[in-house]
């Protein structure tokens, strides 16, 4: 049986701004097992990033402010981490991958001097006085020409070479991956990558992030909007909406079954093989400074009943291996 690797557990976080509190993230329970891809779905603005983001301590605070839960990575809580044990761990043990990958390129250095600078200084500050043996360099030097060999960037020696806008979106996309991967981290966060790229470039990304996964014993969080991508390269799925986790299950069950309104909806939005759009969910996402008390998604579903205004739904187990949180399936929603 694996060994989880990362429990959260009720985790909750608002937002204060000049209009009030907004309570962004509502008791979000996610765990990740050891060499286990996890997908978290969901439309903009429901939370994904943040909780992802809490993750490596990469929400600012303020304005954000954690009222309750843990993060806990290899049974040691990160929100009670200090500054330099977040950095540590952000150096080694948890990489992500940001969507457009010009964010996480420096466009004044070339790609060999960044992907070298990741595994010298391992998430610690460098400065102009900073020295480093030839040794390390040369260490350096050969992890980053056998990840860039991982991904199957065609003459690594020629690109190590060259900069950040020399190159296309797909192959700054893949360098980016290949300096997530240099110190084969424990865990690997992704969000969203290659959404700005072509079609055919991003489903080539995709396979090879997923083949490079397996092959280290990685495991990944990966965050999309894109249920397709998430059927294809995650062992589980977790549907999220306003802040709450809605569904959680297999990714093959989840999208052959689906059980909470909210998910069928957007297997429902998917647009039709005939070229005919999805048919969508009416509505918009809840107003978070002032939110629903019962269920979030009461005011845009069609099968709401009196109860689910009143009483927020559990997450419970449904089937093997699946969760849902909703009155419908509940005895108390009977």
């Amino acid at each position: 049986m694996s060994k989880v690797l990362l429990n959260i557990e009720d985790l909750k976080v608002h937002f204060t701004s000049y209009e009030g509190t907004a309570k962004i993230i509502n008791g979000v329970n996610i765990s990740l097992n050891e060499g286990e891809v996890i997908s978290i779905v969901g439309e903009s603005g429901c939370g994904k990033s943040v909780t992802v983001r809490s993750i490596l301590g990469l929400v600012p605070t303020p304005p954000a402010k954690y009222v309750g839960g843990k993060i806990l990575f290899t049974d040691r809580d990160i929100l009670k981490f200090s500054k330099d044990e977040m950095q540590k761990l952000r150096g080694q043990d948890i990489s992500m991958i940001f969507q457009d990958p010009m964010t996480a390129l420096n466009p004044v250095f070339t790609i060999g001097e960044q992907l070298m600078d990741v595994y010298i200084w391992k998430g610690k500050n460098r400065n102009i006085f900073s020295r480093v043996n030839k040794k390390l360099k040369q260490e350096a030097y050969d992890r980053a020409i056998e990840v860039l060999q991982k991904m199957r960037i065609p003459d690594p020696i020629a690109i190590m070479k060259r900069y950040p806008v020399e190159l296309s979106g797909g192959m700054r996309q893949r360098i980016v991956i290949a300096m997530a991967l240099m110190h084969t981290p424990k865990l690997l966060i992704a969000d969203e990558p290659g959404t700005a790229l072509d079609v055919s470039v991003q489903d080539q990304i995709l396979v090879e992030l997923k083949r490079l996964v397996k092959e280290e014993g990685i495991s990944m969080i990966f965050i999309t909007h894109n249920l397709g991508v998430a059927r294809i390269i995650s062992d589980r799925v977790y549907v999220m909406y306003a802040g709450e986790v809605v569904e959680e299950g297999d990714s093959e069950t989840i999208f052959e079954e689906s059980f909470h309104p909210y998910t069928n909806g957007l297997l429902a939005s998917i647009p039709k093989l005939d070229g005919s759009m999805g048919d969508g969910i009416d509505g918009r996402i809840p107003n978070f400074f002032n939110p629903p008390v019962g269920c979030r998604f009461y005011d845009r579903c069609s099968e709401r009943k009196s109860i689910c205004k009143d009483i927020r739904p559990s997450l419970i187990d449904l089937l093997q291996n699946r969760k849902v949180a909703c009155h419908l399936y509940s005895k108390g929603g009977e």
